[in-house]
């Protein structure tokens, strides 16, 4: 880890998988997601907290959580991204270059090992 606690991340696992689940993507979200989803996981090259089933990456104080996105990887299952936005009325729908990716949650890997572990 360097002085601000950032580690580098290799987003290119996701962007494979994302660019695969486009088609998918674009029916729930709309066509202005692809642009917008590869250029904000390209940026995903430093991660704060990492754990096996989590990768949080740096997020402004004054942004909140706005909404959830899944989508499949082959290999590592169902993802859910955290999408955070600036604290103020946004649709759902709508992406622009201020909303940002927090975090990925490797879901299947988590559900695996609570399992695993009960």
């Amino acid at each position: 880890m360097n002085k601000d606690n950032t580690t580098e991340y290799d987003p290119s696992w996701l962007l494979d998988a994302a660019i695969k689940c486009m088609p998918k993507l674009e029916e729930i979200w709309g066509n202005d997601v692809k642009e917008w989803l590869l250029d904000s996981l390209n940026n995903c090259r430093q991660t704060i907290k990492k754990t096996p089933y989590y990768h949080k990456f740096p997020i402004p104080e004054d942004y909140t959580f706005l909404v959830m996105m899944n989508f499949y990887h082959e290999k590592k299952g169902s993802l859910n991204l955290d999408i955070f936005a600036p604290k103020r009325p946004y649709e759902v729908k709508t992406f622009c270059k201020d909303i940002i990716i927090g975090g990925v949650e490797l879901l299947d890997e988590l559900l695996l090992s609570e399992s695993s572990n009960s």
